[in-house]
């Protein structure tokens, strides 16, 4: 088989205040407020929402499909729907009651489609890295081998507002960083498994194969201070998930899942948001959101 060849075009740089933002990226389509205690996040039909920690409850629900990207000054950076490849469309929008406060729109290479949700040809991605910047990465990937002339394309873009004057301003740039892992190579001693970071790097996940696995949860997932402190622990059918814990408040995703019951049952899980309170050791609340990953065409 044929190895895909990749080609890098154009590196667009856009400019972030000293301030930066303030919540942090739990996912690709989750943020969290720990300031003010509340999420954003898409739901199942796209459409962002600001949901209260502890309660559960929604504040607000925006009317257009908005992935969120960034808080600050209670102003939210969101993802809009395109018009057509090339454009890169941004608003920002008031954190208290999701009306809109600024649309703004971005050029970007005329062949680039800056999908929100994944497609079977090609993929639109933004990210936060540690240092309150944006990026974006957009991937051709035409299913079945490629002819010797072909290629496939992978584009970078580097994405800094000027948060003072919510405004947007281009240059290229010759690199691109990428995220940080969040591995925590031997931060917790004396113990065996996986160590990995919360998404503000305060707390640690260990996880460790189950050998007496019920109802799928093949993984012992255990939760700690960085000072070394026990927190919790509960099995699950993942190997991990990034994490944050506010307060008394685990904060974390669940991705979709199958699972084989008796009688030839199938039981599916969506993709979740989940709250689990730490001191009463259950889940709080969960809340189904949207995946924008593609997997596949659905059978008729």
């Amino acid at each position: 088989m044929m190895k895909p060849l990749y080609k890098l075009v154009f590196l667009y740089l856009l400019s972030v205040n000293s301030s930066g933002f303030t919540a942090i990226s739990l996912s690709e389509n989750v943020l969290v407020d720990s300031n003010d205690n509340m999420i954003y996040t898409q739901d199942v039909d796209g459409s962002l929402q600001a949901i209260n920690i502890e309660s559960g409850l929604s504040l607000w629900k925006a009317r257009s499909v908005m992935k969120p990207l960034g808080l600050a000054n209670n102003l939210l950076l969101v993802q809009l729907k395109p018009h057509s490849k090339g454009q890169l469309k941004l608003a920002y929008i008031n954190a208290i009651d999701g009306s809109v406060n600024l649309m703004l729109d971005v050029s970007i290479p005329a062949d680039v489609n800056a999908r929100i949700s994944q497609g079977m040809d090609d993929t639109f991605l933004i990210k936060r890295d540690n240092n309150n910047q944006l990026f974006w990465k957009y991937s051709q990937h035409k299913s079945g081998a490629l002819e010797a002339n072909q290629k496939r394309t992978v584009q970078f873009g580097r994405l800094n507002i000027d948060q003072p004057n919510l405004a947007v301003q281009s240059s290229h740039s010759s690199r691109l960083e990428f995220p940080k892992s969040n591995k925590a190579t031997n931060l917790l001693q004396g113990v065996v498994g996986r160590q990995i970071y919360s998404e503000n790097r305060q707390h640690v996940l260990l996880v460790t194969n189950d050998s007496n696995a019920e109802n799928g949860n093949f993984y012992l997932w255990e939760f700690y201070h960085i000072n070394g402190t026990k927190l919790a622990d509960f099995k699950s059918q993942q190997g991990y998930s990034p994490f944050i814990i506010v307060g008394n408040y685990l904060i974390y995703t669940h991705s979709p899942s199958s699972q084989l019951l008796a009688n030839n049952v199938v039981f599916n899980t969506p993709r979740s948001l989940i709250v689990y309170d730490l001191s009463k050791k259950k889940i709080n609340w969960q809340f189904e959101i949207t995946d924008n990953k593609y997997t596949g065409l659905i059978a008729p």
